[in-house]
């Protein structure tokens, strides 16, 4: 049987039947392997391309990665789960299984393009939340947004950061940026201008580095203080853009990249 959180249209359209009991084919896929003992370099490479296989239907489906490990440990066991794990790291996915690093999908990389784009897409986001058409102006949603509307838009953003690298760990400090940075650097973050993300990493590397010194976390292990804020800012660069990047491929308006 396919897991209990996918029902059968979703079962036939990803072609789950085909890897979960009834047929030649699935002895030939997933479990024909050995997940049990420890992750296999061999058995991976082996397993990959049904891994990739399975991720597109996933994708197509519109399902996301907590599904994803879900289906696999319910329906081959714990063990499979250190393969898509190490399937995810490789291939850079999203909490929405959008890889992380796809261009944004205009090929032109012109920052009035990409500004266009993310607004277009905060503009679409906030009518789904309020089911009217809204307008991102300053101090953008909180001014046109219910208290209820804005916790969604709110939601489904930060379900669009990124979960990799040093200001990732926020979140693990249960520091969320919407709570402990003022909104309007929030919402410029991510629906401002292309020109704006510099400022904003700026202030979040700022940021980043108060909380390392009041939650006394050692991550300069050289002892080189100049290179570890120029690494912070660095990262909270990437933060931003990625987290622009996964908003637009979740909600925008073009397919996903691939």
């Amino acid at each position: 049987m396919a897991a209990p959180d996918l029902t059968p249209a979703d079962s036939r359209r990803l072609g789950i039947e085909n890897l979960t009991g009834n047929t030649e084919h699935e002895s030939a896929a997933f479990k024909s392997f050995d997940f049990v003992s420890g992750f296999d370099e061999a058995i991976y490479k082996e397993a990959k391309p049904h891994f990739d296989a399975l991720l597109a239907g996933f994708q197509a489906a519109g399902k996301t990665l907590a599904d994803f490990y879900r289906f696999l440990t319910e329906n081959f066991g714990e063990g499979i789960k250190v393969y898509a794990v190490q399937f995810a790291k490789d291939e850079q996915l999203t909490s929405f299984l959008w890889r992380r690093n796809a261009p944004y999908q205009n090929s032109t990389g012109d920052a009035y393009l990409k500004t266009a784009e993310i607004q277009l897409t905060g503009y679409k986001m906030m009518f789904q939340v309020s089911g009217q058409r809204q307008m991102l102006r300053a101090p953008f949603p909180p001014s046109v947004l219910s208290d209820v509307e804005l916790d969604e838009l709110v939601y489904r953003l930060d379900m669009c950061m990124p979960f990799d690298g040093i200001i990732a760990d926020l979140k693990n400090w249960d520091i969320g940026l919407y709570d402990f940075l003022a909104y309007d650097w929030y919402f410029q973050a991510v629906f401002g201008d292309e020109s704006d993300v510099d400022g904003c990493a700026e202030q979040l590397a700022e940021f980043f580095l108060q909380k390392c010194s009041e939650y006394e976390m050692d991550y300069n292990q050289q002892g080189d203080e100049q290179w570890f804020e120029e690494h912070v800012l660095e990262q909270s660069n990437e933060f931003l853009r990625s987290w622009r990047r996964n908003v637009v491929a979740r909600y925008g308006f073009g397919l996903p990249p691939k």
